[in-house]
């Protein structure tokens, strides 16, 4: 019993420095940030590389999770915004769709590196309630061609208040 028990301690000592770096390691990550009724992840990033035989990087978008937008309205404030990652290479547009019925809620024109649209126009006037819905982010070629280039579909919550 006396040769075990120092190899108890220490196992014991590990697990509760395991837990406790634990703890500390999800402290310290950045909660997720609501701006202007969108909730995204700041450093969560979807990096979707280009089509083989390209010079082009992998296109930066954001981690969105949750849009609000207000009933009864035909405006809303939105912060869609493109990453300066992408400065030189992809404008971005946006286009909300209700998951079930593929609805077109709103959709944005080209947004350049840096900048963000600030207020969206709604197909029409929505009910309160939660909705799943998809976040089409669409790349496109800051060249004279402004080509479509492989798009994204982030699954998110779509509230309305």
């Amino acid at each position: 019993m006396k040769k075990t028990f120092p190899f108890i301690i220490i196992a014991l000592l590990l697990v509760v420095i395991s837990v406790m770096a634990f703890v500390l390691v999800k402290q310290l990550q950045e909660p997720k940030v609501e701006h202007n009724g969108i909730v995204y992840e700041p450093n969560v990033s979807t990096g979707i590389p280009v089509q083989a035989g390209t010079d082009l990087p992998g296109i930066a978008i954001p981690g969105w999770t949750t849009i609000k937008l207000p009933s009864n309205a035909t405006e809303a404030e939105v912060s869609l915004h493109n990453p300066t990652d992408n400065d030189g290479y992809y404008d971005l547009s946006f286009t909300l769709k209700l998951r079930d019925s593929g609805e077109i809620i709103f959709s944005t024109g080209h947004i350049e590196p840096g900048y963000k649209c600030s207020k969206v126009t709604l197909s029409r006037k929505l009910e309160k309630g939660e909705f799943p819905a998809v976040l089409v982010v669409q790349p496109y070629l800051r060249d004279d061609s402004q080509k479509p280039t492989n798009n994204a579909e982030l699954d998110i919550l779509l509230i309305v208040e």
